[in-house]
């Protein structure tokens, strides 16, 4: 766990296989939480994680206890979203949806954003709004063309490398 500087604040090393009691949360869910323990409750502190950690049942889990939460998450982890396939979709396009409501009724909104590929994001804090525009590469054009992006993907991508730097 870093801050947005990067600056390690917590960690956890992986020692082999651990028996998990919660199946809401999963493994992985189950270290975010270690993780968030040593942070004081309901300061609105906003955590990034990737896919291998995300799952509803997390989000709601860290929102009760104040959290806000931002993750990219793998479609067939969230069953019922229902977004349309890719080949729908062009580049820079959006589809925001409501994930499937948590128990503590926290606001999880499912958004897919169309890349080179889909990316699926679950967040409690932030959606579509606001929308930038920015540069990708066209392939087949070889030139370079403005797509549309989200707030979503614009927070993600802001604060998610940090981690990755440490």
């Amino acid at each position: 766990m870093t801050t947005s500087d990067g600056i390690i604040h917590n960690a956890e090393f992986y020692t082999g296989a651990e028996q998990n009691n919660d199946l809401n949360i999963g493994v992985a869910g189950s270290v975010v939480l270690r993780l968030v323990e040593i942070l004081p409750e309901h300061r609105n502190f906003r955590l990034f994680f990737d896919n291998c950690f995300a799952s509803v049942e997390l989000i709601d889990r860290l929102h009760s206890k104040g959290f806000l939460s931002l993750c990219t998450f793998r479609n067939n982890r969230v069953p019922g979203v229902g977004f349309p396939e890719d080949k729908e979709m062009v580049r820079g396009s959006t589809c925001v949806k409501s994930a499937i409501m948590s128990q503590s009724k926290a606001p999880v909104l499912a958004v897919k954003w169309m890349d080179n590929r889909a990316v699926h994001f679950l967040s409690d804090f932030v959606g579509k709004s606001p929308t930038t525009m920015i540069k990708r590469y066209d392939r087949k054009l070889h030139v370079y063309k403005q797509v549309e992006c989200t707030g979503v993907v614009k927070e993600y991508n802001k604060f998610k490398g940090r981690i990755d730097l440490a």
